[in-house]
């Protein structure tokens, strides 16, 4: 009885490795999944504004602009820190992870216990 348990056993192991190994083949293989790659922010911020990307390469890489409605063209990035193109932001620059502004720290020492989620 108990040699019968092993070889059934076996089988279903050794069945189920040649199937997932299979499955694996049949799908291309490739483990690595691209979809959870993180956007550019400085690309989404412009498209957030109204503008559109445009990408051009040279001998020094890839650069990428932000062309608005009115034909006015900034590179991406530096639309995207402030340092151009500043009439065409629609809302107040976004604030960037970790920095505070003194209003919020002054809310936050004066009501330390209301910010908690809880």
């Amino acid at each position: 009885m108990r040699s019968i348990f092993w070889i059934v056993f076996i089988i279903v192991i050794v069945g189920t490795g040649y199937w997932l190994w299979n499955t694996d083949r049949q799908s291309g293989g490739d483990a690595v999944d691209n979809s959870g790659q993180l956007a550019n922010p400085a690309s989404v911020y412009c498209l957030d504004q109204g503008g559109t990307l445009n990408m051009s390469e040279d001998e020094m890489g890839t650069q990428g602009f932000c062309v608005f409605p009115d034909g006015i063209a900034c590179e991406e990035w530096a639309f995207f820190r402030g340092e151009a193109c500043q009439d065409k932001v629609k809302s107040s620059p976004q604030q960037t992870v970790g920095e505070e502004t003194d209003a919020s720290r002054d809310e936050l020492l004066a009501n330390p216990l209301e910010s908690l989620p809880f």
